[in-house]
């Protein structure tokens, strides 16, 4: 089965499982002395946010929630925005798409967010990567 694309639908989490995740990941860092573990679940559609305040607390384990999702910069401030202002999130975070988010934010505009985010997610295009990795190669060999 071939890999989506970025922008393509590939489903989204719902609280219950991002529960049950953190509760699990705790229970092992617990028991095996390990350090604070990063849950970072995504996509979590806005309806379901909500949702996410019975895992906050949970020892051993920060969630991100991601505003996830590609667009115009009004469209993500406004959901990013949203997730940060009116939901309980315990980190925000937001993914920046290379090729879908038109025009892309600059590294001075996401962290002039409010607040700025605590993580951001840059997926990168494997193929892009590879290309990068060749010219890379070409300009060594000369």
């Amino acid at each position: 089965m071939a890999r989506p694309a970025a922008g393509e639908h590939v489903g989204h989490t719902v609280p219950e499982d991002i529960n049950y995740t953190q509760k699990v990941l705790s229970e092992i860092a617990q028991a095996n002395n390990l350090p604070d573990k990063v849950l970072n679940p995504a996509p979590v559609r806005p309806e379901h946010a909500a949702g996410q305040a019975e895992h906050r607390g949970l020892s051993h384990v920060q969630v991100v929630t991601d505003m996830d999702g590609w667009g115009s910069q009004a469209l993500k401030l406004k959901h990013y925005e949203w997730y940060v202002h009116d939901t309980l999130i315990e980190y925000a975070g937001i993914k920046l798409f290379f090729r879908q988010d038109i025009p892309l934010f600059t590294p001075e505009e996401v962290m002039n967010m409010d607040p700025a985010p605590d993580v951001i997610n840059l997926p990168v295009d494997l193929g892009m990567m590879l290309s990068a990795a060749r010219q890379a190669v070409r300009l060594i060999a000369i």
